[in-house]
């Protein structure tokens, strides 16, 4: 009643409608079905097209209604079944069937692609064109065989299309594409070498394909032939320069090598062909990172998180970024969204220990820590570090067997060894201190830190035995015998100067500034100290005023601002000391100035440590 209704309705209104509110009118086609004979002429002339190159439109055209024809269909469905019962198969068809596939024929190309697959997997027949031998026989059958070998790439049955793509080289030995695939199934088996022969074929005969020399870079990226990777991704981009892969690619190797500077370049590039990705921004964040850019780096982090943010690494290289910055609460924040995602990532645990004793929150980091070694019991750093927070919570004992379990796994780490020295002194263990001292030295001859804090030992000891740091290879007797060293045994403030010397040599002014300049400042602190307990102090004081001198020309406020700070404190206490009251107030001056401007740059809680570092300067800038 209500369609009848409805009918009448429209036909009421209709005539009164405007012409572009009027029903249309669609006819429908009605098909007729065609003979087996004619459905196989149709079809037969749809793959002869399709051989010669024909577009979907061109398909489209070809087919007209019958690409709905459901008789169509079904005769199709007919035709594969009787192609698989054939006990070898035609792999031109194959391929053809296949080709039909990819060019949107709807269900009939999905009924020819079940055809052709099935007809790859069978043995290898001959048409009667094979049989006549026509020209483009050999390049019909390599072209069989490396449309086999994509097909069971395509299913990561590599093994076997290695031997497809080998047997089209065979029969075609100048085919590019069959080189070029061979290779990337060898690299997917980890056998990169043949596949570098694979690429450097392929290359030879088509110089011109910008794939063959990436793929021929990435291999020698695995390789460790950084250098000639990157001739290889140079040409890539020299062919196709909108090619954001190999710009990336291209990035990553200098990267590598340490052109960070360039490697920024290329990473630029790429994100302007493809600016949606992620690891290409990862990768700039962690560039600029080693520039030192730390604010550019946490931005292209924040980007690569904003386009995956699930990934773990992300998050935890932003909470690098954020501790460089001094953000150490937003770090924090950082790594437990990487622990989140990932919560067996036992380096974000360990990074987030770090942030949170920065913080002085040291039980908490000690807790981090722990959850690391739990994950990861041979992480070395772990140890090293709940050792570090242990000592600063006069942990000593503890703070020894974490450094023990550090060594036991990494015997010549350097670090843990210092570490180790410092705790023993804390404890008055100063034979044992200086063992573990010359054992970091042993291992790495340009720590001067090491050679700071053996010359404090030995500035403290006045009864030093050089024999009982032979205690060491008893505890660790995998670890090399300390080289003795007679000029060094000696003890008290001359013993502490020659360690301070000893270290000068392995530490010179043009290649390690840092080091030099500390040693030089350790230097004047000894000559400070053992002025205050002579007759003829300023005397001392004078070789200390000489050697903060010579601690300023490589401790710049540029370059190490905390340093230099540090350094004039020295200095100016020393001045005042000497009535050399003009001079003093000169280095005040500068001194309150580069602490201002330090302060200025730094998180709360960083502006809160630095002013109890510098507490002369902190004085002086209430005062102002």
């Amino acid at each position: 009643m209500v369609k009848r209704f409805w009918r009448w309705l429209v036909r009421l209104i209709q005539p009164i409608l405007p012409p572009c509110l009027k029903r249309r009118k669609y006819q429908r086609v009605k098909l007729q079905r065609l003979s087996d004979a004619d459905y196989q002429q149709l079809f037969e002339q749809l793959l002869t097209g399709v051989s010669q190159g024909w577009k979907p439109e061109q398909v489209s055209q070809h087919l007209g209604h019958r690409i709905n024809d459901r008789y169509f269909r079904t005769w199709l469905l007919e035709y594969g079944k009787q192609l698989r019962q054939l006990p070898e198969a035609d792999h031109r068809l194959a391929c053809q069937l296949l080709q039909l596939s990819r060019l949107g024929c709807g269900e009939l190309g999905e009924i020819a692609a079940d055809i052709g697959r099935d007809l790859l997997a069978k043995p290898v027949g001959k048409s009667e064109e094979d049989e006549g031998k026509s020209e483009n026989a050999e390049t019909d059958e390599a072209e069989v065989w490396l449309n086999r070998g994509n097909q069971q790439f395509a299913d990561q049955n590599f093994l076997s299309a290695i031997t497809s793509f080998e047997k089209a080289t065979e029969i075609q030995p100048d085919n590019p594409k069959a080189w070029q695939n061979r290779g990337d199934a060898l690299v997917k088996l980890g056998k990169n070498e043949k596949a570098l022969v694979s690429f450097d074929k392929a290359i030879e005969l088509k110089p011109d394909n910008h794939d063959a020399w990436q793929n021929q870079g990435n291999v020698l990226v695995k390789l460790g032939e950084n250098e000639k990777a990157l001739v290889s991704f140079d040409k890539a981009i020299e062919l196709k320069p909108d090619n954001h892969d190999a710009w990336q690619n291209q990035g990553n190797v200098l990267a590598k090598l340490g052109e960070n500077e360039k490697a920024l370049v290329s990473f630029d590039k790429a994100i302007e062909l493809k600016p949606d990705n992620h690891e290409v921004w990862q990768n700039r964040g962690n560039v600029l990172a080693k520039l030192g850019e730390n604010e550019k780096a946490l931005v292209s982090f924040n980007k690569a998180i904003e386009l995956k943010s699930d990934n773990h690494k992300y998050w935890y290289n932003r909470g690098n970024a954020l501790v460089k910055l001094g953000e150490y609460e937003k770090a924090i924040a950082s790594y437990h969204q990487a622990i989140q995602i990932k919560p067996d990532f036992y380096q974000a645990w360990t990074n987030r220990g770090n942030a949170l004793s920065d913080l002085g929150e040291k039980e908490e980091a000690i807790a981090n820590y722990h959850q690391a070694i739990q994950i990861k019991s041979d992480f070395h750093d772990a140890w090293n570090n709940r050792g570090v927070a242990l000592a600063e919570l006069r942990e000593y004992e503890k703070a020894i067997a974490n450094y023990h379990q550090a060594i036991q796994i990494k015997s010549d780490f350097h670090n843990a060894w210092h570490n180790r020295g410092v705790a023993l002194f804390r404890l008055g263990e100063y034979e044992q201190a200086i063992g573990s001292f010359d054992q970091a030295i042993q291992i790495k001859p340009d720590l001067h830190q090491a050679w700071i804090n053996r010359g404090i030992v030995l500035g403290n000891s006045w009864n030093y035995n050089p024999e009982a740091a032979a205690v060491v290879p008893l505890q660790f007797p995998n670890v090399s015998p300390i080289v003795s060293n007679p000029i060094e045994t000696q003890y008290g403030y001359q013993g502490q100067l020659l360690s301070y010397q000893q270290g000068l040599n392995h530490c010179p002014q043009n290649t390690h500034p840092e080091g030099w300049g500390r040693l030089h400042q350790a230097i004047g602190n000894a000559h400070y100290q053992e002025g205050k307990y002579q007759p003829n102090y300023r005397d001392y004081w004078q070789k200390a005023v000489t050697e903060y001198h010579q601690a300023l020309i490589t401790l710049t406020p540029d370059i190490y601002p905390e340093w230099h700070l540090e350094v004039l404190q020295n200095l100016i206490r020393i001045l005042w000391g000497l009535n050399q009251d003009t001079s003093a107030q000169e280095w005040q001056n500068q001194g309150l100035t580069l602490f201002q401007t330090l302060l200025h740059k730094k998180s709360p809680f960083q502006k809160r440590k630095l002013m109890a570092k510098f507490i002369r300067f902190s004085q002086m800038r209430v005062d102002v």
